[in-house]
């Protein structure tokens, strides 16, 4: 998949460009355009399950029995819940995050780069994606299903280990958009959302084109020059956008003043050693 040309290097060339290719989505404004940004332009987005060799069901099931020793879990009957639970704290799941707020995705995208913490020499990158119709190709229905239909619910059995991937339907095979409820504090400052991977275990760029989402313009990809993403999370902070508003509590402030007085942690780590 192609990125739009030519490499982004200000916000505010990033927000002309993405509201030019996205004022003519069908939904809109009830439905947001969603977000995805990530340090490497050239690693297509994938679910953090799906990158690695991993028991799935018994990392799951450890997981739902070990984790009320820790704090406040979910009832076991509310199965998406415990998947929002694991993919914020960490675990691996067939979730993927999106955000519905374009300055947060390209914050993502620019943080690691400008703080001298990414390992890759490549240029981020900011998917967008219009979920609706993303639905629309994977479910047949131009909504957000909740946990209660059919679509949802198979997904949520798969990505738990109730439902061994070999039975999987067909009308289950492609990754469904979802509203999820805030069951962390940063869901709802992050303007969090989710894609849930069904059967196919495509990375999301592929399976874009697949169902033509990608063809069609509803499935976008942005690269971020990385010798601008300093000035570019720069430019953030003055408009609010900062880690710790995106991550409301001691460690985000923790990490937020890092940014600020420590300009390169990576240089920093190294003249230390």
């Amino acid at each position: 998949m192609k990125p739009e040309d030519p490499p982004i290097k200000s916000v505010e060339d990033y927000v002309a460009r993405v509201q030019q290719a996205t004022d003519s989505w069908r939904g809109l404004p009830a439905c947001s355009p969603w977000f995805r940004g990530q340090s490497n332009c050239r690693k297509a987005p994938t679910p953090s399950i799906l990158r690695y060799e991993i028991d799935e069901p018994k990392l799951v099931a450890r997981f739902r029995s070990l984790a009320p020793m820790f704090g406040d879990t979910p009832s076991r009957d509310h199965k998406d819940k415990w998947l929002y639970l694991m993919q914020h704290v960490g675990a691996p799941t067939r979730l993927l995050d999106w955000t519905e707020g374009a300055l947060i995705g390209l914050y993502f995208a620019v943080e690691a780069v400008a703080s001298g913490r990414s390992s890759s020499h490549e240029n981020p990158g900011v998917w967008v994606l219009h979920p609706l119709e993303l639905n629309r190709l994977s479910i047949g229905s131009e909504d957000f299903p909740d946990r209660d239909t059919a679509h949802f619910s198979a997904r949520c059995d798969l990505a738990l280990g109730i439902t061994p991937h070999v039975t999987v339907a067909e009308e289950h095979k492609y990754p469904v958009a979802i509203l999820p409820d805030h069951v962390h504090p940063r869901m709802k400052s992050q303007k969090g959302c989710f894609t849930l991977h069904g059967g196919d275990c495509l990375d999301f760029e592929n399976l874009g084109c697949a169902i033509d989402l990608a063809r069609d313009g509803f499935f976008l990809k942005y690269e971020v020059a990385r010798s601008a993403a300093r000035a570019i999370l720069d430019r953030l902070r003055w408009l609010g956008i900062t880690h710790c508003t995106l991550f409301p509590d001691h460690d985000g402030l923790a990490t937020e003043l890092k940014r600020i007085f420590i300009k390169d942690e990576k240089s920093c780590a190294q003249n230390r050693e």
